[in-house]
Order: C-alpha cells, then structure tokens, then sequence
C-alpha cells in the first residue's frame, strides 16, 4: 500500500536514527575471517530449503562451524540500500508544498543509507544440507516501505479532452495485473503499467499523463480493495492464526521477524491474491499464531 505523509514522516524519524551501517561491519568480519581461514565466500542468491541457523549466532561461530564441518564454500547473500530506486519513489508525483517539502527530507534521509546493508544471508552445505544465517537490519521495512511510494495529494487536471480507451475496464485490468500488484516503487509500477498497455493494445501509454492517471486510479482500487480484504480478515484472525501455526515454516521461525516474514509470505500465498496489506496486520497474525503453536492442519 503507499504511504500518507503521516506515514512518511513517521518512517524519515526511525530513518533518519540511522548512523552506522552494522552489518556492513559483519560483512567485514566475515571476509577477515575467510581469509584467517582459508574458506572462500561465493557472492549467490540463496534459494535453497534447508536448515535455518540461530539468527542469535555471530558471524565469527557461523563462520567456525562452516569450518569444522568442512565446508568447501560459503555462500554470502548481501542486500544493500539503493538510494537513486528509493529516490525514483519519491520523486515521482508533484503535490503541494508540504508534499515537495517531505520528499526532499526523505530524499536526504536515503541518501545518507546509501551502500548501508539492509539484510545478509551466509549459506553453507554439510551433508547436502544447506545451512543458512540470516540478519536484517531493523530499519530495512521503512526503506521497503519508502520503495512503495507515497500516496500523492497531487492531481491530473489535464486540457486534453478525455481519451478514447481508458475507462474503468484499463484500470480494473490494470489494478488486477500481477506486475503492477507486485511493483515496490512508481517507477515499478510504471514499467509494469507500460508494459501492461503494450499486451492490451492500449494507447494510453503514449499520453503521459493519461498513463500517470490510469496508474494513479489503479492504485487507489488497489488501497479499496486491499481495505476491504483486511475487513474480511480480521474477524477470521484466530482462525487464520491457528492454520498459520501449524505451517513448519511458521513452527521453525525462531525470532518475531522471521515469524512475521512466514505470516506475510503465507497470507500472499493464501488469502490476499496479490494484494499487500499492512504490517500491522501482519503482525498481529503473526503474535496470535504464536500463541496458538498446536492450530489445526490443513486449515487454509
């Protein structure tokens, strides 16, 4: 969902804390250690099922254990902070005064993450096992949620007359596009609209601001539809509650985020066809589940 200013200020606040990069000192940790070692580290996305390590480990003893069980390889997955794709979230869209103001101060804020690591994820295998470590910075969800875009107060007050093809059938069928759904940021969801005009054989995307309407009232049916879909889940919250804590992944979550991850995942899988809804749901599901860890199988 994009963010109101209310949320955009809230999440330049929790940013703006931000003064050390700290796992970008764990990466330099684990490169001194490889080289003490002798155990070299494969940069890769790691995709594999497997054993999920005690994110409360250090580097140093993920580091030690890949070596007395032989590991041949470690395999590193880094995520860092991309400034200029935040930045193409927060530039698109004009807005009033306090609008461009609170860009501007969310732009400095990003800039300032810039190259900070976001998540890490370290990989070896024993016994044909895959063993994973995984940390995340606790700031990484504001960033993502920057990614997502602000809800503009700006609107399109074309001269041109309306355009033949766009209606409420483009921007129902661009609201339901599995592209647009999943874009993280407006210049996302640009690309996904362009391209959705393209299968359709739509002229819109060659107005600009036709194209910036029909994306922009896409994506108000988007935050309807998404409001309503967690008004028909929260009354089903134990419920759900009770079939996600039955789930392995759910049971093998060994930290309140790693449950909340499993409970987003989950519900995406399951219950919200594409649609994103908000944290605090999330999390709310994911502290009910934890509570009930002997829910009922198959209950999806």
């Amino acid at each position: 969902m994009t963010m109101t200013l209310d949320d955009l200020a809230e999440v330049v606040t929790n940013l703006a804390a931000v003064d050390t990069d700290i796992l970008g000192g764990v990466i330099a940790e684990i490169e001194r250690i490889t080289r003490t070692h002798g155990v070299p580290v494969v940069r890769a996305t790691l995709e594999i099922d497997g054993i999920m390590l005690d994110p409360g480990l250090s580097a140093t003893a993920v580091m030690e254990l890949a070596t007395r069980v032989g590991a041949g390889l470690v395999y590193l997955d880094r995520s860092v902070v991309d400034a200029e794709s935040v930045a193409h979230s927060l530039r698109d869209g004009d807005g009033d005064a306090e609008e461009r103001e609170a860009r501007k101060k969310a732009l400095r804020v990003v800039k300032k993450l810039d190259g900070f690591t976001s998540s890490i994820e370290l990989g070896f295998a024993h016994s044909g096992i895959m063993h994973t470590w995984e940390q995340i910075a606790p700031w990484s969800d504001y960033v993502e949620e920057l990614m997502e875009g602000i809800e503009t107060t700006a609107t399109y007050t074309p001269n041109e007359p309306e355009q033949e093809g766009y209606g409420s059938e483009l921007v129902e069928g661009l609201a339901a596009d599995p592209a647009f759904r999943c874009a993280r940021s407006n210049h996302e969801r640009e690309l996904a609209a362009t391209s959705y005009m393209s299968t359709t054989g739509s002229a819109v995307a060659e107005e600009r601001w036709l194209l910036y309407r029909t994306m922009r009232d896409a994506q108000n049916l988007i935050q309807q539809r998404t409001l309503e879909l967690e008004d028909k889940l929260k009354p089903r919250l134990k419920e759900l509650a009770m079939a996600l804590a039955a789930t392995d992944n759910f049971r093998s979550a060994q930290t309140a985020d790693m449950r909340r991850d499993v409970a987003q995942q989950w519900l995406a899988a399951n219950h919200t066809e594409g649609l994103r809804v908000r944290r605090s749901l999330v999390n709310e599901l994911a502290v009910t589940a934890k509570k009930h860890p002997d829910g009922q199988l198959g209950l999806v």
